[in-house]
């Protein structure tokens, strides 16, 4: 069965667990513009490589229908903080530690990704040097 581009755009987000509303801020799309193009009213367009990215798909997969649909990107990984190794690897499977849907993560800026990087970085310093987390405190309505 061949499918189109707004049945496989509509089949990602649906497996991923998204809205419309959710893809198109992920996407940086408006809402209207996602059902348009779920409806067959959009062809394909030069928005495809950033719905791709907000579903975590191959654009080719998404624009044409050939190819794997999930991406198995490459993984740049550096051995330690100060060191000059680096290495190519494809990524291991790693269970999602946090409660918070990874895709909220997804969708957050590199200059975000970065902030949230660097503070979880000194957070999980502080623990192996031995400090206590902060209390929880109840959130005021």
């Amino acid at each position: 069965m061949k499918t189109s581009f707004s049945d496989r755009l509509k089949q990602a987000r649906q497996l991923r667990g998204l809205t419309q509303q959710a893809l198109a801020r992920a996407s940086g799309l408006s809402q209207s513009a996602i059902a348009s193009y779920e409806n067959g009213d959009r062809d394909s367009s030069r928005s495809a490589r950033s719905l791709a990215h907000a579903l975590d798909v191959e654009v080719d997969w998404l624009e044409t229908g050939k190819g794997p649909m999930e991406r198995t990107p490459l993984v740049y990984e550096t051995h330690g903080r100060q060191s000059d190794k680096h290495s190519l690897r494809e990524p291991q499977a790693v269970a999602w530690p946090f409660s918070i849907d990874p895709r909220r993560f997804a969708a957050l800026s590199s200059d975000q990704l970065q902030f949230l990087d660097k503070w979880l970085e000194a957070y999980l310093d502080a623990c192996q040097r031995g400090a206590k987390p902060p209390r929880a405190t109840k959130r005021r309505s």
